[in-house]
């Protein structure tokens, strides 16, 4: 440990110090496989469960195979409706003016 200097504060919660989340993860799991005892250990390894069951059940809701597709299709139809609108109003007849007229005459004289 040449170069790393540890900075704990050992009176308060690993929570309240500005610590990267990594190092909380780090030791908390030293705590709980290592330091205590057989009957909290599995409180904290029921917790655990728990949490990641929760987080699977929300990711397996957002991104469900089955709702992705109906709101594709949902999508796509409001993309053809969208287009099919811009198509009706993009006709518009376009009239020279006289400026471009004469640009015109001049770059026919100089060509």
């Amino acid at each position: 440990m040449n170069g790393y200097r540890i900075n704990l504060d050992y009176s308060k919660n690993i929570n309240e110090q500005e610590l990267l989340q990594d190092t909380k993860v780090i030791m908390s799991l030293i705590y709980r496989d290592y330091l205590c005892s057989e009957e909290e250990r599995n409180k904290l390894i029921a917790q655990d469960e728990k949490a990641l069951s929760e987080y699977e059940e929300k990711i397996r809701e957002k991104y469900n195979s089955d709702d992705l597709f109906k709101d594709n299709t949902l999508k796509n139809t409001k993309l053809i409706q969208s287009d099919e609108t811009t198509a009706e109003t993009a006709v518009t007849e376009y009239k020279e003016t006289l400026f471009t007229r004469i640009k015109k005459v001049i770059r026919k004289l100089v060509h």
